[in-house]
């Protein structure tokens, strides 16, 4: 089972202040991906996919204003080999971890969903 979790970001805060603050907090430098026209950086941390991109369309739905987020962090742990629950957990707590750092060290609002169908967190300055 693959839960990915979402930080929606917004706030006066730029991309490349997401993508420094992230690299800073978990050590790694995020790639760019050449498969896409976006901007789209990935890193592997702990066996965790996180990916940054903006800009990301998606329609308000489940009662989260997806429009009001102009950047989107996902966290994936299907390549984690973890049972599904501790998988989850894990998931959540990193995505807490990054989000409130993002809000601290950039002062922007984020909030955590599962599978965007369920708010998770929010954290605000």
């Amino acid at each position: 089972m693959s839960n990915t979790l979402s930080i929606l970001v917004r706030g006066n805060v730029s991309f490349v202040s997401i993508k420094d603050c992230l690299e800073s907090f978990v050590g790694h430098r995020f790639t760019k991906s050449e498969e896409v026209d976006w901007n789209l950086y990935e890193a592997y941390v702990l066996g965790m996919h996180i990916s940054l991109f903006d800009e990301p369309g998606f329609v308000d739905d489940s009662g989260i204003m997806f429009s009001q987020y102009p950047f989107v962090i996902d966290v994936d742990t299907a390549s984690m080999t973890l049972e599904d629950d501790i998988k989850q957990d894990c998931s959540k707590c990193f995505s807490s971890l990054l989000a409130n750092t993002l809000t601290k060290h950039v002062h922007c609002d984020c909030v955590v969903v599962e599978n965007l169908q369920r708010v998770v967190a929010t954290f605000t300055p």
